[in-house]
């Protein structure tokens, strides 16, 4: 498999000034004060760029495997226990 060279791995979609009081940007991530759960601003294949204050790269689609390889190593990388967002969640920011 292909060795994933990735520091993020889920997107964090762009939320309106309306909603800014529900989460709280912490630079490549935020808190969502909703969902109670914290969103990694960039998918797989980009990184965060705190002088531009974006997502850099270009974003990889993954097939099955290759989301499990990318989330062991985002939780190793990070130290943590990310994963992919529920329906639920994803809708919540999505549908706002």
């Amino acid at each position: 498999m292909k060795n994933l060279s990735l520091t993020i791995i889920f997107l964090f979609l762009g939320v309106s000034s309306v909603f800014s009081s529900s989460f709280i940007d912490k630079g490549n991530y935020v808190i969502d004060l909703s969902n109670k759960i914290e969103w990694l601003k960039c998918t797989v294949g980009q990184t965060w760029d705190e002088e531009k204050m974006k997502c850099l790269g270009i974003p990889r689609k993954l097939n099955r495997e290759e989301i499990k390889e990318a989330n062991k190593q985002i939780n190793e990388q990070l130290e943590g226990k990310w994963r992919l967002p529920s329906r639920k969640e994803l809708e919540s920011l999505v549908c706002m």
